[in-house]
């Protein structure tokens, strides 16, 4: 009767076969898997925009009281500590029925790393006054080039300067920008400081 078992050689071959298909597809596998979470950052932003839409439409005003960075209604999307993000703006969209619990559940569950800023402003956001006539919302999508971002689904190119990490952004850059609500000052805006790459959003006419 014949011996069956494998020999060496043979077992050999199987392992550097198989070791040649993973490195084939891993890597493919990782690319569909950071555009299927892109997929759903751009997706939330969609419905996020609808939804502070909504809420511009009851209360005339993109500045979300009592909630975000300092109450002012601006920063990190679904943030909260109790002290410098009392309320989370999440949770004030909620509240104002511009989401559903399961919505707010859906973008709670992790830490996505979403941003909002509201201007076009008569105001500091630091009034509780203070009208805001404009907003963007902004994501980090993994696929994307260091030199590009996309705004409104508009691809952009940034300067050689912006890539390399470069916190004083020309102005070229600051023009792109520009298109959406920034954030704060040149050295600390949601392009130039945080990263975001993907953003949408309104601005006054």
């Amino acid at each position: 009767m014949k011996n069956k078992a494998f020999t060496l050689i043979e077992l050999i071959v199987v392992m550097v076969i198989i070791g040649i298909m993973a490195a084939v597809t891993i890597p493919i596998y990782n690319g569909y898997a950071k555009r299927a979470r892109d997929g759903t950052r751009t997706y939330h932003l969609r419905i996020l925009k609808q939804a502070f839409m909504g809420y511009f439409v009851h209360h005339e005003n993109y500045r979300l009281d009592d909630s975000g960075w300092h109450g002012v209604g601006a920063g990190w999307l679904n943030y909260q500590d109790g002290n410098v993000y009392i309320n989370d703006i999440l949770k004030t969209l909620l509240d104002a029925e511009q989401i559903d619990a399961y919505t707010y559940k859906d973008l709670t569950q992790t830490d996505r790393g979403y941003m909002y800023y509201p201007c076009d402003c008569n105001g500091s956001l630091a009034n509780d006054d203070t009208v805001c006539e404009g907003f963007s919302l902004s994501a980090t999508l993994e696929d994307l080039p260091k030199d590009e971002i996309i705004i409104e689904g508009k691809k952009y190119q940034l300067s050689e300067d912006m890539v390399r990490g470069n916190q004083n952004p020309p102005a070229g850059d600051l023009a792109i920008g520009a298109k959406v609500c920034m954030g704060g000052s040149k050295t600390n805006s949601i392009f130039f400081r945080y990263g975001k790459n993907y953003a949408v959003g309104v601005r006054r006419p």
